[in-house]
């Protein structure tokens, strides 16, 4: 951010708290600074925000809160909005968790599979454009939101204009063919409420819980206990459900026969949630998850909205959003806007300044 010729003064811990100010000296410029909130953050910039320089770091990358994704998160791929899946990991919701795997379906190399979601954050107001293609698809994104295209990844702030050719989903409604796997109906056991990581069932105000028979067989091998014996533990007993092993719930439940009603423990191993996907989007028609380029058709700038980031696990850096391939958000973007959140927070008269990640260190920037 400045030269090398840049003193700078390292505080001592105590001065690090909310109500600490300090200095950041460039040569013949003394620039006050106040904390971000994030004390990582602080020691990169010397010591927090320099006022009157920047007022955060936070990345455009942003998509609008009703954009459709397919979420995966202990069951199978549904569609919802980001709003709504941001709400269910981190929001408020009547089901949220935010310990939930959470997979979405991205391009895993040139057709649909299962990724890893890292986390999802709102990223404040910004001004967004809808983009269509010539199959009727739209989706709100900002100027600097990277679309797969034939020429690589685009963002309207450079090459992405009417006529460039994106790449797109076409899902597996009004395909001839459609898919031919169709998910068999699986067992739930009900009524455990001293499992950890039971899915909520809520029944006139209480959690009941529930999980897959299949991963509750699993669970009573591990403990040497027959199952309705584990069972009448996590009924009723929760000071002994509380010294029991559990299987990881990231982890899905696999039938090695591909039939899901044969609970036998020998029919049964955990495995990722990406390899559960592949095993079984092979069985999908091809056409149904391959991707292809469609053409953009218009471009209109619709105004400020609330947005939302995605950040996905690698090596595949991206999501299908409203049928669109999406690059994600990156980590360090991520922890800017966790920043800045913290940085409103305290300071609500700021007025966040909002750059992209990487160009907001340059030294044309901070200078």
């Amino acid at each position: 951010m400045a030269n090398s010729s840049t003193a700078r003064i390292v505080l001592p811990d105590e001065a690090f708290n909310e109500e600490s100010r300090g200095r950041y000296f460039i040569p013949q410029k003394p620039l006050e600074f106040i904390p971000s909130g994030c004390r990582l953050l602080d020691c990169v910039l010397g010591g927090g925000w320099p006022l009157s320089r920047i007022s955060n770091i936070v990345g455009d990358k942003c998509l609008s809160g009703d954009t459709i994704v397919s979420a995966q998160r202990g069951s199978k791929p549904r569609k919802m909005t980001m709003q709504t899946l941001f709400n269910r990991a981190r929001g408020n919701h009547p089901n949220r968790n935010n310990e939930a795997e959470t997979s979405l379906l991205c391009d895993v190399g040139g057709y649909v599979g299962m990724g890893r979601m890292l986390d999802i954050v709102m990223s404040g107001e910004k001004v967004l454009y809808e983009i269509t293609n010539d199959r009727g698809h739209s989706i709100k994104a900002s100027q600097d939101h990277k679309f797969a295209t034939s020429e690589g990844w685009q963002c309207l702030s450079d090459d992405l204009r009417i006529g460039s050719a994106v790449k797109c989903w076409r899902g597996t409604r009004g395909i001839e063919g459609g898919s031919k796997y169709q998910k068999k109906p699986r067992a739930y056991t009900d009524s455990v409420p001293y499992h950890p990581f039971g899915n909520q069932h809520i029944v006139a105000g209480r959690n009941y819980k529930r999980l897959l028979t299949s991963r509750l067989v699993i669970e009573a091998a591990i403990n040497s206990l027959w199952f309705w014996d584990f069972i009448r533990i996590l009924r009723n007993e929760p000071e002994i459900a509380a010294t029991l092993q559990y299987t990881d719930p990231g982890l899905d439940v696999h039938h090695l026969d591909n039939d899901p009603t044969n609970n036998h423990i020998d029919n049964l191993e955990l495995i990722e949630p990406y390899e559960h996907w592949q095993i079984h989007g092979d069985e999908m028609a091809p056409n149904t998850r391959k991707l292809d380029l469609s053409e953009i058709t218009s471009i209109r700038r619709v105004g400020e909205e609330a947005t939302f980031d995605i950040t996905m696990e690698g090596p595949h850096h991206n999501f299908i959003a409203n049928n669109f391939e999406v690059h994600n958000s990156t980590c360090k973007t991520l922890l800017s806007i966790e920043t800045t959140n913290s940085f409103v927070r305290k300071y609500p008269n700021a007025t966040p300044k909002y750059r992209e990640a990487e160009a907001a260190f340059d030294q044309a920037y901070a200078a």
